[in-house]
């Protein structure tokens, strides 16, 4: 990009580089500032609907809330999800939703509504056949019933859809 100008990609790489220079190095404004100017070519390109969408939102749903309430980071995983699903970029959309989940459940969304939101995303995930990504979201589904009183013992993460256990 440096060389030769932006690409298509180049905007995965700055969210990327951002990520890193405010997560691992702490210095949270110049990665927010890199963070931020990923998804704003991000949103240039979008006239040009290309595979880097996807994880360019993903990555900056998971590393906005370095600077901005935690709740604006649902609006991008959907997007994420969205251009995942278009572009058949079906690993980075798996990850999407416990991402997704988490995100809701930490911005104060009611739980039944994360719980019936999480009914759909299992029935897609399932789709998907990425058992990692399966394991980690059924683990929130049980984190949800816990919350919700379902479980017998809500201090632990054993139930319908998780067994910490095992």
């Amino acid at each position: 990009s440096l060389k030769h100008g932006n690409s298509e990609y180049s905007a995965c790489a700055y969210v990327t580089f951002g990520s890193y220079t405010a997560g691992i190095y702490g210095d949270i404004p110049s990665g927010s500032e890199f963070i931020e100017l990923g998804r704003k070519l991000t949103e240039k390109l979008t006239s040009n609907v290309n595979s880097s969408h996807g994880p360019v939102y993903f990555c900056y749903a998971a590393g906005c809330y370095i600077n901005k309430p935690f709740k604006s980071a649902h609006k991008y995983f959907e997007l994420s999800q969205y251009y995942c699903e278009q572009n058949g970029s079906f690993q980075w959309w798996g990850y999407n939703y416990p991402y997704q989940l988490f995100t809701m459940l930490f911005s104060g969304v009611a739980l039944d509504e994360i719980h019936e939101k999480s009914k759909k995303m299992r029935t897609d995930l399932a789709k998907l056949n990425q058992p990692e990504t399966m394991k980690w979201f059924l683990m929130w589904m049980q984190i949800i019933d816990n919350l919700k009183g379902i479980s017998a013992e809500p201090t632990v993460l054993e139930g319908q859809y998780f067994k910490e256990h095992t």
